[in-house]
């Protein structure tokens, strides 16, 4: 019986994994996603139907059943989910293996289904358990004395998660530690999912105990806490970056070098060189002095090809400033840290000895540069680098973010692996054109077409720098290297080393200025900002839209984040830009949200609702939770938005 069993099952997984690629083709039919549905709640009603048969072979399991339906559940959400899982129920069907009953066989396939979706990436958070009827259908034949989520503990051994004491002295550490605080993400919003759906069917006297949740949840927080805790002790130790101003004379260079290097050879050897002459002393030290910003970053940088971007890595300038990354990016950056270390050491003295120190340097300081961003010097021989150029990207920080950007590039398309080779030609532009002095110009040029309807006067407005002041606070305008930490002020998911696709459009498009706004009690970094679009209407005509504004995370923790302050900065970028509006005769929209900011402000704005003409992205994507509810999305053509409630101020008024 039990043979004949499997068979059937091991047959019907078979049939549902083609049945799911078949799935997969009409789903990229977007507008026929009703369709979809349709065809995938077939598929699985047929599935059920298929299994009901074999319950008859062995009604006696109410576990047994119980599995079964939760395996028709997780397909069906995994099928609909929006990230959409495509081959990977199929994958976790096909490593099924049969075993000796049936119930060992459908465990098999829950932990193989749970293990493959979350490690491929394609499911980060569970998909909503269905609702309503829906779910009242479902999970009426839904054992409430069986453990929901068993699979977890399948998916600890399938994605090899067994922490033992050699393993949490690698790389490998930090790997488990990641999946496991995503797997614990994952239970957390099952619970919370769960409790919905209590509340759903609580008439039909269905509930599903939420105790295995907790000790799914302690157990794995107890794991994390156990490999943190070593990383700590093997962490490497840095220093907080080094301020520009603490390098004013020649002894503060040297007392530098000593720091990073530990080579006192390097210092008697920039003191030997300077006592000498033949050449350019003032240019010589001011070389050297950026030569010591870029080892610093470079010494203490994160390895971004092997942490990749993450959540893990600081969520404000500052924390970069003041190295505040967590143990397991300091650990598995070690290794290129040091290599760093060494190389720029050696090479730099070197480039001291050299008859031509001047030209030694400007050499040394842009290949180091070009290879620590990721590139390899050999394949940028046609690009006119510029040592002026290098120079300012190291004082506007740019190693860091040009090194993610290249180094996670392969990360950025969203899923949609087709989008690699224009990604990574984006990326490659914005590093040239950072590498050639040529990042703004190459911006407005790269993207004119989102600038149509401007007259002369207008767009020469635009480009230029206005600022505004109220309360001691101060607002401008970036539109150049600025750009590239814009978004670790304030909510960090857009920023280079978390998700880099939402950065992209900031940078390659020039319909999008930020404006910042510096507070003279804070002064190392902007306290707050807020992007400011030119878009258009359905007619073409031009208008500026002023994006909700985002607060540094550190400055919130000082001072605060009372609505009153929120207030007191929004109302200094909305001055900013009517400002703005005013100077280019355009009208202005902000959000209905800051209407009582501008009757405060004495501004005049009308309520209107409508839709907004985006012309396409020179970044590949656009991101905006006001102009969209998707958050980051592929814009590689016109489109409008879904009708927007506004408020619109007339430049006349």
């Amino acid at each position: 019986m039990t043979a004949n069993i499997n068979a059937n099952l091991t047959s019907i997984y078979r049939k549902l994994a083609v049945s799911l690629e078949i799935e997969e083709a009409v789903s990229l039919e977007t507008e026929e996603s009703k369709k979809k549905d349709v065809i995938v709640i077939t598929i699985i009603k047929k599935f059920q139907q298929d299994v009901n048969q074999i319950l008859k072979c062995d009604t006696k399991s109410a576990d047994f059943k119980s599995l079964l339906n939760y395996v028709a559940i997780t397909a069906l959400n995994a099928s609909q989910s929006k990230k959409g899982m495509k081959h990977v129920i199929s994958l976790a069907l096909r490593n099924t293996v049969s075993t000796n009953s049936p119930m060992e066989l459908v465990k098999t396939f829950i932990s193989s289904l749970s293990a493959v979706a979350i490690l491929s990436g394609g499911l980060t958070s569970t998909p909503e358990i269905p609702t309503g009827q829906s779910a009242r259908r479902m999970m009426t034949s839904y054992s409430s004395n069986t453990t929901p989520f068993m699979e977890i503990e399948g998916l600890l051994d399938i994605a090899a998660l067994k922490l033992t004491t050699q393993d949490v002295t690698t790389d490998t550490a930090r790997k488990q530690y990641m999946e496991l605080e995503e797997i614990l993400r994952f239970v957390q919003m099952v619970k919370i999912n769960n409790k919905n759906v209590n509340e759903a069917v609580k008439k039909e006297d269905v509930s599903l105990s939420l105790q295995d949740h907790d000790a799914i949840i302690q157990k794995l927080q107890a794991k994390m806490e156990m490999i943190m805790s070593k990383a700590k002790a093997g962490a490497r130790s840095v220093m907080p970056e080094i301020p520009f101003d603490q390098l004013s004379t020649v002894q503060d260079i040297v007392s530098a070098i000593e720091n990073l290097f530990g080579n006192q050879n390097l210092c008697s050897a920039v003191k030997q060189k300077l006592a000498k002459d033949g050449f350019d002393k003032t240019k010589f030290i001011n070389l050297i002095r950026d030569f010591v910003h870029l080892a610093d970053e470079a010494i203490h940088a994160p390895d971004y090809a092997k942490t990749q971007n993450g959540r893990f890595h600081p969520v404000s300038r500052a924390g970069y400033r003041d190295r505040d990354h967590d143990s397991f990016t300091l650990w598995s950056s070690a290794v290129r840290q040091e290599a760093s270390k060494e190389t720029l050491g050696k090479r730099f003295l070197k480039a001291i000895n050299n008859e031509q120190p001047v030209d030694a340097m400007e050499q040394l300081i842009r290949n180091s540069f070009i290879e620590e961003v990721g590139l390899d010097t050999a394949n940028v021989q046609d690009w006119t680098v510029d040592t002026i150029a290098v120079q300012k990207a190291i004082c506007a920080n740019l190693l860091l973010p040009l090194r993610a950007l290249n180094e996670t590039k392969q990360n950025l398309n969203k899923g949609e692996k087709e989008l690699d080779p224009v990604i990574h030609k984006v990326v490659t532009d914005i590093t040239r054109a950072v590498l050639e002095g040529r990042f703004r110009e190459w911006r407005y040029e790269n993207s004119k077409h989102q600038l149509s309807g401007l007259s002369e006067k207008q767009l020469e407005i635009w480009k230029s720098g206005t600022t505004a002041e109220l309360c001691d606070l101060k607002t401008r305008e970036e539109d150049d290297l600025g750009l590239f930490w814009v978004t670790k002020v304030g909510g960090p998911s857009h920023g280079f080393d978390q998700n880099g696709n939402c950065l992209l459009p900031l940078l390659c498009n020039s319909r999008t200025k930020a404006i910042m706004i510096n507070d003279s009690r804070y002064p190392d970094t902007p306290a707050a900002r807020s992007y400011l679009r030119l878009l258009h209407r359905k007619d073409g005509s031009p208008e500026l839209f002023l994006e909700p504004f985002q607060r540094d995370f550190p400055h919130i923790e000082i001072f605060g984040d009372a609505l009153e302050v929120d207030n007191v900065y929004y109302a200094n970028i909305m001055i900013h830009a009517i400002k703005k509006a005013g100077q280019m005769g355009l009208p202005l929209t902000i959000h209905v949200y800051y209407g009582e900011i501008a009757k405060a402000l004495n501004f005049s704005f009308e309520l209107r609702k409508a839709k907004l003409l985006l012309k396409k992205s020179s970044g590949i994507f656009e991101a905006s939770d006001t102009l969209s509810s998707k958050h980051d999305w592929v814009q590689m053509q016109d489109e409008l938005t879904e009708p927007l409630y506004r408020l619109v101020h007339s430049p006349e008024s």
